[in-house]
């Protein structure tokens, strides 16, 4: 029954926090309405730019929203972060577009908003090593497009809690191999996927465990199929486990396909309020 509850949910104030940090009387249901608003406009627009967004956490204090952002560059949309962006402020708003998006949030709040963006995943020497060394192990899948993608990810995971960009990429990616309702590029990418996880077995990092369950109408079946890949322990009873958990869905020729996985660390994390 582990499995069909929700692993953030199920450890809040433990290992995961709440998004909304915040306290008032009256209004309630209007401001918690208004947060629903702030975090599907954001994550939507960062989308379509070309970021996958993980979390948005909001703290309100006195006619101020604050508004906290995590997110990772995607590579299936040209908006891609060039080298002169990282390092200037006002050349990296520009690119996102902030002015613009400010003044709809003004407009809806009727408040002041302040965004910070947190943990953006930049390539570095260590990085490109690491994947060199990890496409020299996976040599076999060089020639797909989907390889540099998932591992850059896959690094990604290892180093924090990065169970939802992991899920993004592959809805994405199994968007991409679904264009023919009978495409065979798509049992090459599980294969490579079930791989990745168990190479998780040898290696010495914080990710203690990971779980992929992928569930759709593989090759234009008739039936659904689900297919499991784990490797490491993954407990979903033990409350104080530091599990990150992720579910979502890409909808393709041969129908909706949805992607649940739970990634296991070692190292218990206490939320910062």
């Amino acid at each position: 029954m582990a499995q069909r509850v929700d692993a953030l949910m199920f450890r809040l104030g433990i290992n995961s926090i709440w998004l909304s940090q915040w306290y008032s009387k009256k209004n309630y249901a209007n401001i918690f309405f208004e947060d629903i608003l702030i975090r599907t406009y954001l994550m939507n627009i960062l989308d379509l730019r070309g970021f996958l967004s993980k979390r948005c956490l909001i703290k309100r204090k006195s006619r101020r929203v604050f508004i906290f952002l995590e997110f990772y560059s995607n590579s299936f949309v040209k908006y891609q972060i060039p080298r002169h962006f990282r390092k200037k402020k006002k050349l990296f708003h520009k690119l996102l577009r902030l002015k613009d998006i400010l003044k709809f949030l003004k407009r809806l709040t009727k408040a002041q908003v302040l965004i910070s963006f947190q943990n953006l995943f930049i390539v570095n020497r260590i990085h490109r090593s690491y994947v060199k060394r990890l496409r020299g192990i996976f040599a076999n899948y060089k020639r797909f497009k989907f390889t540099l993608n998932i591992l850059n990810v896959y690094n990604l995971v290892i180093r924090t809690r990065g169970a939802f960009f992991l899920t993004k990429t592959i809805c994405k990616e199994l968007v991409f191999m679904n264009r023919k309702k009978k495409d065979k590029k798509i049992w090459p990418f599980l294969s490579f996927v079930r791989k990745l996880t168990s190479y998780i077995k040898g290696q010495n990092t914080a990710l203690h465990g990971l779980r992929i369950h992928v569930k759709g109408r593989f090759k234009g079946s008739k039936r659904s199929k689900l297919n499991r890949y784990f490797e490491g322990v993954v407990p979903f009873n033990t409350i104080r486990a530091n599990i990150d958990y992720c579910r979502s869905y890409s909808i393709t020729l041969n129908g909706s396909f949805g992607v649940h996985i739970w990634a296991c660390y070692k190292e218990a994390v206490i939320p910062a309020e």
